[in-house]
């Protein structure tokens, strides 16, 4: 091989992309190693080297050439440089030299320009002078009593000459004397006149543009040059194509005459806005008026014409701009055309609009309720008689809503029509004012005569009172509506309304009525959804009380067979309820509400159905059967429940299941039971009194503040007394009864009074407030509290003494000078609570004064809302005083609720919490409004009428008391005072703001008693009505409490006798029973005969005790099975018994392990007392096989 085709080959090689060195390695020693069948390492050693050598000559010559390459490269970039810098030098030359040619020339054409105007300044004298002269001897000629005889003024060819002579003629001959001159002027002008006539006949036969233009030209200086523009637009506008569209022949015509009129006319404006007058004044007015005189009597026709043809024209008038933006139109010339051809019918447009689209929306809305077979009625105005009868009937309407999504797209399309009418047919002042006329007329018309209007027929379903047969749950239909309604209400006014509106004068007071109008939609369904809930947890605590009996859950127990399945009544309720949630019509709660609207409707009425199902168990007695039936029913309770996807329903259920299968476990086991997870958050109190009944004292007492907390919802806190040793416990239940022996008792006479004062500063004179303080015979304590004392937006933030220091001082001011000494005053921002003692000669103590608040505002950290409280003995009685604001708003009731149990849990610095003292006085603007069906004006006139108590009933605080919901076990007075709110601040009138809130009992003072041995009087209540200073009336009220001083030598003693007395009685109190015979001898007994025999167990202790029968032998867990022992455990009332069968029967000798005839049956049973002892019972018999006839044939 050659060495030129060798280095190819490694070029071809090497010159692979990508290179890869093992792959290049690899091709060598193959072509080295062709032809050989075995390896010779030395051979390709040495070929190797040869190759290396090779590979190392090939880059020598590669390094070679590249040196040489990079040489001449260099040499290239140097040459390059070299001419590029020559290049650059040339060019800057040339520059220099251009810019020397732009001076020179500069400087020749001023000097042209200079000698022009020296030119010019010598020609323009010469040539006027020469026209003056022509002028003059034309003018001679005029002057001369002679014919004309110049060609100039003869020559018909030259009337354009003669036109512009005689046009200066005319100029001058108007400046001169009219008494010397008169004859030449007249000649003048009848010669112009008759010029400007042939001009424009010749302009009217001329084809040729160019002459037009001139003949034009010289016409703009005549007076009769418009005769010439009319005459044109009238020549344009009877040539070209007509169209049923007088718009597009409008548009059509007005761009072929532009461009003639560009052409023809040196000044084209006047002529522009010739051709649109007469355009719009004729053409479109004629199409306007034919069109709209024809539909006037449809008004909906008329209304839609008027709008088409106003758009249509507003259309054309933009592209007419558009078109004769260069000719120098004025901006306002169109518009005013329009309006001139749309001026009468648009004075007209609002009273015909106003008037069309509310009979329309009547007319709709007629149809609607006609198509129903329905009678509108006016709900609101029936009055408290009506409402009444409702209390105990609630009219149904066959199912049906009267909501029709249909009906409100319809009215929602027109009202959609209409504010484009509005926008486009309307000036902006007018617009707006047509704008609030239609908003008012729509939400008239969708909301208070439709939706509104259903939502009281919906409201009128539902059963005030305890319903007896299943209420109807068509108002969560009547919700979705509702809701579906309001999207496109808010679609159509985000959309339309509020781009119209956004930052005019009227856009405050639209979203006013807006937001008012959708949150009395709120608040009414609001209203709707707690009456429903009430009406559906009242049918449970119907069907509860009614179906299920007392025998349900402690059946006799020879009866009585242990099953699995819930009670019937459980069955019921739990359909119920599943109705109410889901049904196949498609009116369940899950079928109408979802998102968070959803969960709260469903935990509200879970919590109140948990409430209903805990109050009724607790009103049963229960033995074992009876507690598993309990527990069967409060399974199913759960799974219905639990379907509802609420975590805190379940775990109520789960701690009601835990707390239930409490009564079937055995005692020795009841501590691990009790300790379960599901009872981890369970008061160690309430464990206690589930098994532990102490003996009722004699003044009755029958509570504690752990039952008040569970009444409440709360939970209770764990007292010292939860410590105790049982016997303790005890003794500190049997002290109360026996607290006359070393108590005594003196009155105390409180007066508590509570004020919103609005943010207001105290004014100097407060007497007609704090005057109704009995000064002759000054109370003991005097109680003050204050809501909204300080609004200040930076009193959230930062704390604040002002307000508070200027508030004490008038108060200290205004009260009996020298009668009073301050004790102690709280604050939380704007909730001010303060304690004044009577100074003097008292004669009980004020000690263990301490302060506690819990803040309720905004995610329970803000004090804008929430309560503060005072703790403090007097003598041996413990006094909890709680100033609160609760949250506000018809709609926030559950909000109110949650306050409250949040308040409740306050604690204060001495470890007592709020119901662990003796007597709570709770005081201030609670909020708690009237949920009444009545409008705001009736319920203003019942006030008049003084008839409160009818008003009283629909009291938000009173019905949620009567749920156990909130402030359960407090009292107060019925007021018989005017609402306390709301009033306009400075008057006596109620709210007359747009809200137009209804009046209520909002601020209100209550108290609460831990049992009733505290002897507490509540002597007056009342309002201070004449105080004008906030928007809220103070209330007050007069307290006389008896304090307890205890002798404490005298307890000490009364303790330790009655801690004997239990120590003694302990074994007393064991379980004890008597058996009417411990040996049953039934003789004989036949096969499958039975053999009877009753066994009388009697309690004979004084406690409840649980007995059970067991085998007495050794491992074995059943008794044998010829034996059957009904019931085999009960339990038994003190002084109570049972009656026990025993029954002896053998069905079967294999079963019943008899080994043949004649063999002896006994058996020993122990009777096992829980907590007691046990008790033999010997039963035996002798078994004889013999069968009575079946058949007898006497």
């Amino acid at each position: 091989m050659s060495q030129q085709p060798y280095f190819a080959t490694y070029i071809q090689d090497l010159e692979q992309d990508p290179f890869d060195v093992i792959d290049f390695v690899e091709r060598l020693a193959w072509r080295m190693s062709t032809g050989r069948d075995f390896v010779d390492a030395a051979f390709l050693k040495n070929k190797f080297e040869e190759e290396i050598g090779s590979l190392q000559l090939l880059s020598d010559q590669f390094q070679s050439k590249l040196n040489t390459l990079e040489q001449q490269q260099h040499k290239d970039k140097s040459d390059y440089l070299d001419s590029l810098q020559r290049l650059h030098d040339k060019n800057s030359d040339s520059l220099d030299q251009l810019k020397q040619l732009d001076l020179t020339m500069q400087t020749v054409a001023a000097k042209v320009v200079h000698l022009g105007d020296q030119l010019e300044s010598v020609h323009e004298p010469r040539a006027r002078a020469f026209e003056a002269l022509q002028l003059m001897r034309h003018f001679d000629e005029f002057l001369a009593d002679q014919p004309l005889n110049s060609a100039l003024f003869t020559d018909p060819d030259r009337l354009l000459e003669s036109a512009e002579v005689i046009a200066k003629l005319a100029s001058i001959a108007q400046e001169l004397d009219r008494t010397k001159f008169a004859a030449v002027q007249l000649r003048i002008s009848h010669k112009y006149d008759e010029i400007e006539q042939l001009l424009i006949e010749e302009f009217v036969r001329s084809h040729d543009r160019k002459r037009m233009r001139e003949i034009a030209t010289i016409l703009s200086e005549f007076k009769g040059f418009s005769r010439c523009v009319d005459a044109f637009v009238e020549r344009v506008q009877s040539v070209g194509p007509h169209s049923p569209n007088v718009f597009d022949d409008i548009q059509n015509l007005c761009e072929r005459a532009k461009a003639i009129i560009m052409e023809i006319f040196p000044s084209s404006q006047f002529v522009v806005s010739k051709l649109l007058l007469n355009v719009f004044h004729g053409k479109l007015q004629e199409a306007v008026v034919a069109t709209l005189e024809e539909n006037k009597s449809n008004p909906e026709q008329y209304l839609t014409n008027l709008h088409e043809l106003f758009l249509k024209t507003h259309k054309l008038q933009g592209n007419l701009h558009e078109m004769f933006r260069t000719n120098s139109l004025d901006p306002q010339f169109l518009p005013t055309l329009s309006q001139s051809v749309f001026g009468p019918y648009l004075v007209t447009y609002a009273k015909i609009e106003h008037k069309f689209i509310a009979d329309k929306c009547t007319f709709m809305l007629r149809k609607f309720y006609e198509s129903k077979g329905h009678q509108k009625r006016s709900i609101l105005s029936s009055g408290l008689q009506d409402l009444k009868s409702r209390l105990l009937t609630a009219e149904d309407f066959g199912g049906e809503t009267f909501l029709s999504e249909i009906i409100a797209i319809n009215i929602l399309q027109e009202f959609k029509n209409a504010f484009a009418r509005s926008s486009s047919l309307c000036k902006k002042p007018e617009s707006l004012e047509l704008d609030t006329i239609l908003f008012d007329i729509l939400l008239k018309f969708l909301y208070t005569e439709h939706v509104e209007y259903a939502i009281e027929l919906g409201l009128a379903r539902i059963p005030l009172s305890e319903p007896r047969i299943e209420p109807s749950a068509n108002f969560f239909k009547v919700i979705q509506q509702s809701s579906a309604i309001t999207h496109l209400f808010a679609k159509l006014f985000d959309d339309t309304i509020h781009p119209e509106i956004r930052d005019t004068q009227i856009e405050d007071s639209v979203l006013r009525k807006r937001d008012q109008t959708l949150r009395n939609v709120e608040d009414r369904i609001n209203i709707g959804v707690r009456r429903q809930l009430n009406a559906v947890i009242a049918f449970v605590r119907h069907v509860l009380s009614t179906s299920q009996r007392k025998s349900d859950f402690k059946p006799e127990e020879d009866n009585y067979e242990m099953s699995a399945a819930c009670s019937s009544t459980c069955t019921t309720v739990v359909n119920y309820l599943n109705r109410v949630v889901q049904n196949a019509d498609k009116c369940g709660i899950k079928d109408c509400v979802d998102g968070g609207n959803l969960r709260v409707i469903l935990a509200e009425l879970g919590d109140n159905f948990y409430a209903t199902i805990l109050a009724h168990v607790l009103s049963f007695a229960y033995n074992l059967a009876g507690a598993m039936l309990l527990l069967c029913d409060i399974s199913v309770y759960k799974k219905c429940i639990s379907s509802w996807g609420i975590a805190e329903l379940e775990k109520n259920l789960d701690c009601l299941h835990a707390l239930a299968n409490l009564l079937v476990v055995v005692p020795e086991n009841l501590p691990e039971a009790c300790n379960s997870q599901l009872l981890k958050n369970v008061d160690l109190n309430l464990l206690a009194m589930t098994f532990y009944e102490p003996p009722a004292p004699p003044n009755g007492r029958a509570s504690n503040a752990v039952n008040y907390m569970q009444s409440n919802g709360g939970t209770g806190s764990a007292t010292s007394t939860a410590e105790l040793a049982k016997d303790e416990l005890f003794v500190e239940d049997l002290l109360h009864a026996y607290e006359s022996r070393f108590c005594t008792y003196q009155p105390v006479n409180i007066f508590v009074t509570t004020f919103n004062v609005n943010g207001r500063s105290p004014p100097a004179n407060l007497r007609d407030w704090l005057g109704a303080i009995n000064v002759r015979e000054p109370p003991d304590l005097v109680v003050i509290g204050l809501q909204e004392m300080d609004l200040a937006l930076g009193s959230y933030v930062v704390d604040n003494a002002l307000k508070e220091n200027e508030w004490l001082l008038a108060l200290r001011l205004n009260l009996p000078q020298n009668v009073f000494r301050l004790v102690k005053s709280a604050r939380l921002i704007g909730i001010f609570l303060v304690v004044f003692c009577r100074s003097g000669d008292i004669t009980f103590e004020l000690s263990d004064v301490c302060l506690g608040s819990i803040p309720t505002g905004v995610l329970n950290i803000i004090g804008n809302k929430g309560g503060v409280g005072m703790s403090f003995r007097l003598n041996d009685t413990h006094i909890c005083l709680v100033n609160s604001h609760l949250a506000a708003g018809g709609n926030e009731l559950y909000r109110r609720n949650q306050d409250f149990r949040l308040i409740s849990q306050m604690r204060f610095t001495n470890g007592y919490g709020m119901f662990e003292h003796d007597v709570v006085i709770w005081l201030g603007d609670l909020n708690y409004r009237l949920d009444i069906p009545l409008s705001y004006d009736e319920v203003v006139k019942q006030i008049k009428a003084k008839k409160f108590a009818e008003l009283f009933y629909f009291d938000q605080l009173k019905e949620q008391q009567r749920l156990r919901v909130a402030f359960n076990g407090f009292f107060e007075q019925q007021p018989s005072f005017i609402p306390t709110y709301k009033f306009d601040p400075g008057t006596h009138n109620w709210d007359t703001s747009e809200k137009k809130r209804v009046p209520a009992w909002c601020d209100r003072i209550l108290y609460w008693v831990k049992d009733k041995s505290v002897g507490i009087e509540q002597m007056t209540y009342d309002s201070a009505h004449r105080v004008v200073l906030s928007d809220h009336k103070p209330v007050f009220s007069t307290f006389r409490l008896q304090v307890k001083k205890v002798d404490r030598l005298k307890r000490s003693t009364i303790y330790e006798q009655l801690l004997r007395e239990v120590d003694k009685r302990q074994n007393e109190l064991l379980p004890q029973i008597s058996l009417s015979k411990t040996e049953f001898r039934f003789g004989t007994v036949l096969f499958d005969q039975p053999s009877l025999a009753v066994l009388t167990i009697t309690n004979t202790g004084q406690t409840r005790t649980h007995f059970s029968f067991k085998p007495a032998r050794p491992g074995v867990d059943k008794l044998e099975e010829w034996l059957t022992i009904t019931p085999q455990s009960s339990f038994i009332d003190v002084g109570g018994s049972v009656e026990i069968t025993l029954q002896i029967l053998v069905f079967n000798e294999s079963a019943c392990s008899v080994p043949n005839d004649g063999a002896e049956l006994s058996s020993i049973v122990i009777a096992h007392l829980a907590g007691g002892r046990d008790y033999f019972i010997v039963v035996d018999a002798k078994y004889q096989r013999e069968v009575k006839d079946l058949i007898s044939f006497d």
